[in-house]
């Protein structure tokens, strides 16, 4: 139906597939490219409700190149009126998630973190030391700096 033009492929926003499927709708991923179903991105699994839940109520994020090294991310993190509690919750998961997409060892995957509240052009800077692993925390007293050195 999606190689004869009968079903519009504009008409998906998520295609998802379970494991004993995933080679029948092989021949179509020339048709769905970027939406094709990978166990990378969650929606190739055993569970068809667990990925529908996933995808129906979660939030799906994209990066923009800016450069070979450095990226930009922009999401929802809830409504102003949100207790903060929910809005901090959201932030971690959302880092949390990230910060998944890269090893720890390869060090810190974000560099820097702003929070916009649009239409507002303020940004509000976040310490990334606090909630993305890989960053170490280590103060060094000028006493024990100057003993290291001699």
């Amino acid at each position: 139906m999606v190689e004869t033009g009968i079903v519009n492929l504009k008409d998906f926003q998520h295609v998802l597939c379970t494991l004993d499927c995933s080679l029948e709708i092989l021949p179509l991923r020339s048709h769905f490219r970027d939406m094709f179903p990978q166990k990378v991105k969650g929606n190739v699994g055993p569970d068809l409700k667990e990925m529908w839940d996933l995808f129906y109520n979660g939030y799906t994020y994209n990066s923009q190149k800016i450069t070979d090294s450095v990226g930009q991310l922009q999401v929802p993190l809830g409504l102003l009126e949100q207790p903060t509690e929910h809005l901090v919750q959201n932030f971690t998961a959302y880092i949390d998630n990230i910060c998944k997409q890269r090893s720890i060892a390869l060090g810190p995957f974000i560099q820097s973190i702003a929070v916009v509240a649009p239409p507002s052009p303020e940004q509000f800077l976040v310490k990334v030391e606090d909630y993305v692993p890989g960053y170490k925390n280590e103060e060094v007293d000028s006493d024990e700096e100057a003993e290291a050195v001699s």
